[in-house]
């Protein structure tokens, strides 16, 4: 079934990490963190287009699973 189907990937957005560490003043972790983040996200989905082509990838960011599991999928995905 899958074959036919979607395989959804969840990508971190360290939202909470990174608002702690602006409001605790620490702008300069806050930014590393953010491109630490997404350059970890970046390297899933690559991997996931480079070595998986059992069916179609949906990458998605965690703050956005809520209104996935509603089945709101407008803006969801990423391309």
């Amino acid at each position: 079934m899958l074959k036919e189907g979607v395989l959804l990937v969840r990508l971190k957005t360290s939202a909470n990490t990174i608002a702690a560490l602006r409001k605790a003043g620490h702008q300069e972790k806050a930014s590393q963190r953010v491109e630490q983040q997404y350059i970890e996200n970046l390297k899933i989905m690559q991997a996931f287009r480079k070595h998986y082509d059992f069916c179609r990838v949906e990458f998605f960011y965690s703050n956005k699973s809520s209104q996935l599991a509603q089945g709101e999928l407008e803006n969801i995905f990423l391309r």
